[in-house]
């Protein structure tokens, strides 16, 4: 009798097991089933591309410097003798000359703000003052925060002048004067794709031609030129 109680007691204790034991397996094969995919929401259609070559602004162009104050202590005018000029094009490159030679940089203007600074000086040998006073000059420049029009360029001309965040003026331009462009020039000096200056070798000069109708021509040293150009 008591044998037979204990082998069913077994006999419910083996079956239980296996019953376990299934069902353990059943739920990892369950967990072991990847995911069913889910389908994405539609997503919005994107928004084209603004233009990324800014438009012309009142700044674009040529411009003289007519004075300038690096450390706010006013303004002074540079020594004469010497080119100074600013040129906004319209990339967001600046360029233009002191009494080192030609200069290269970049700004980036948004209405009356305006954020600007020199990458490459001019490489032209100069004295001791004349540097320092291009030092000087660069760092009237990346003091500019805004910029506001003013009447009293140099000789009457249309003017501007670039002000730092407290509002005190610390470069004055003038509008350059048209010049006239047309005929032969010989190029002795131009920026890279990189912004750093170069010059042309020796055995491949490069030269330009504008002509009065708007044609452009010459040769770039180891090819022809023939083109078109505007004057601002």
């Amino acid at each position: 009798m008591t044998t037979r109680i204990l082998a069913r007691h077994l006999a419910t204790l083996i079956l239980s097991a296996c019953l376990l034991a299934a069902l353990g397996a059943a739920a990892a094969a369950q967990s072991a089933m990847p995911a069913p995919p889910v389908s994405p929401a539609p997503s919005a259609s994107p928004e084209p591309l603004a233009d990324a070559t800014p438009a012309p602004h009142p700044l674009s162009g040529s411009w003289d410097v007519v004075a300038f104050d690096a450390w706010g202590e006013g303004l002074v005018q540079p020594r004469a003798g010497a080119s100074w000029t600013a040129v906004f094009l319209t990339d967001g490159r600046l360029e233009g000359s002191t009494g080192c030679g030609t200069y290269l940089g970049g700004y980036t203007i948004g209405g009356e703000r305006l954020g600007m600074g020199i990458i490459s000086k001019g490489p032209d040998p100069c004295d001791v003052q004349t540097t320092e006073e291009a030092v000087e000059y660069s760092v009237a420049l990346e003091a500019v925060a805004s910029w506001r029009p003013a009447a009293d360029g140099a000789d009457g001309a249309d003017g501007a002048e670039l002000l730092d965040e407290a509002g005190a003026v610390r470069v004055v331009l003038a509008r350059s004067g048209d010049a006239d462009v047309s005929g032969d020039w010989t190029v002795t000096r131009y920026a890279r794709a990189n912004g750093e200056p170069a010059e042309p070798l020796a055995d491949q000069p490069i030269f330009v031609t504008f002509g009065e109708d708007g044609s452009l021509g010459g040769s770039s040293g180891c090819r022809l030129l023939d083109g078109l150009y505007t004057s601002q």
